[in-house]
């Protein structure tokens, strides 16, 4: 793939993640499963200590489980922080990783996250979607609570790669 190839694809799945923290915040669930890949997968922590992962499969289920999720927050704030994207594009995937800090409301209490998404980008006949996206979350704050929970203090595995 050529630089300038690359370079376009990489400001076209830029546009994605925009995209799909547009829709987080309008809680517009027909946008949001837009950026998903019919067949897609998505791998997300929950919020317990030690974190649960829990594995979607396809647009529909992963729509229907996100809108089920969001009647229960009062707001999201869905920021991403930076994010890489992969130079050895192979046709028509690319894979990345983006890192995210989130401030929301949940059941009645504030939290704070970051967290790392481990994605495989997939381009179709609309665009760049998402084939995969794999939630780590590396650090959650509860407000009023007095301390931080790192969700992997001792590092035997490395939550920054898939």
């Amino acid at each position: 793939m050529s630089n300038n190839a690359s370079s376009c694809c990489r400001d076209e799945i830029r546009e994605l993640m925009a995209r799909y923290a547009d829709a987080i915040h309008r809680v517009d669930g027909e946008d949001w499963a837009q950026c998903w890949h019919p067949d897609a997968h998505w791998i997300i922590s929950s919020l317990d200590s030690p974190p649960n992962q829990e594995e979607l499969t396809g647009q529909q289920s992963i729509k229907q489980f996100w809108l089920t999720a969001m009647e229960h927050f009062k707001f999201v704030e869905h920021k991403v922080s930076s994010h890489s994207i992969s130079p050895q594009m192979e046709q028509n995937r690319a894979s990345g990783r983006c890192y995210v800090n989130e401030s929301f409301e949940y059941l009645g209490n504030r939290f704070d996250l970051f967290g790392v998404y481990n994605d495989v980008y997939i381009k179709g006949e609309n665009g760049w979607l998402f084939l995969t996206r794999k939630f780590n979350l590396l650090r959650v704050d509860e407000a009023g609570k007095p301390t931080v929970r790192y969700c992997h203090p001792n590092r035997t595995e490395n939550p920054y790669h898939a």
